[in-house]
């Protein structure tokens, strides 16, 4: 729940770049459905197979299943000792496979990952619209590597609020660089340039969440000095929420 309370605090204190002096439009009310998707429905539901996921691979290790229960005892008491320094690494442990995890589902999630790159217009309210299927792949994959690596669940269950409202910063409407530390965290215009129209599953540059040195080590980093000219991708989403979650279905 105070996840939860986090997100939507972050989301109010946004507002400045959630507003237009435009009425609202179909989009708009789309997006902000996302904002409860998101966090209601999609989170639970990769928490449940992540933890799934997680136990069935304690049991075919015929290991019993517990609440204590950890796949590596070794690994678990080493973070441990760690105690609230366990939050800092999980998150950079977590970035670089969100990164990893981002560049792949460009190539075999694309049909859903277009979702997230349809909006012409980027604004932070973009920040949560991903599609379900999207979503869960993403966070199956790096929940389920964290837990094998030994960190607890409650370490994981901090870094969704955190990494949720650090992409309210990403998509925001702004031309922020963050001069210096711009190759090491990832900036409005640095992500606008993976939003650039026309790259859609080819986008080759900045994958990153947080921490652009990931971009910077594996040679995707891209930021001039302005920002692309335009944003979204050649195919505009439909404008419905059902048909926005039905669309990746339709093999036509």
């Amino acid at each position: 729940m105070l996840g939860l309370a986090a997100v939507y605090l972050g989301l109010l204190m946004m507002l400045p770049w959630l507003s237009s002096r435009e009425p609202p439009r179909p989009r708009d009310r789309t997006d902000l459905a996302y904002w409860l998707i998101s966090p209601l429905f999609t989170g639970p539901i990769a928490r449940a197979s992540t933890l799934g996921a997680y136990g069935l691979l304690g049991f075919a290790r015929g290991q019993v299943v517990r609440d204590d229960f950890c796949l590596l005892p070794s690994a678990c008491e080493a973070l441990r000792l760690l105690g609230a320094a366990q939050l800092p690494l999980a998150l950079l442990l977590a970035d670089l496979l969100g990164y990893l995890s981002h560049r792949a589902r460009h190539h075999l999630f694309w049909r859903f990952h277009a979702l997230h790159h349809a909006p012409r217009d980027l604004r932070a309210s973009s920040a949560a619209r991903m599609h379900p299927i999207d979503e869960i792949a993403d966070a199956l994959f790096i929940g389920l590597i964290l837990l094998v690596a030994g960190f607890d669940w409650w370490t994981l269950a901090a870094l969704g609020p955190i990494t949720l409202l650090y992409t309210l910063i990403t998509h925001a409407d702004v031309p922020w660089a963050f001069g210096p530390l711009g190759r090491v965290l990832v900036s409005p215009r640095m992500h606008r340039w993976h939003h650039d129209r026309g790259r859609g599953a080819d986008a080759a540059v900045n994958f990153a969440g947080i921490f652009a040195l990931w971009d910077v080590l594996f040679g995707t980093f891209y930021l001039p000095d302005a920002g692309p000219a335009e944003v979204g991708t050649d195919e505009e989403a439909p404008r419905s929420l059902w048909a926005q979650l039905v669309a990746p279905f339709d093999q036509r």
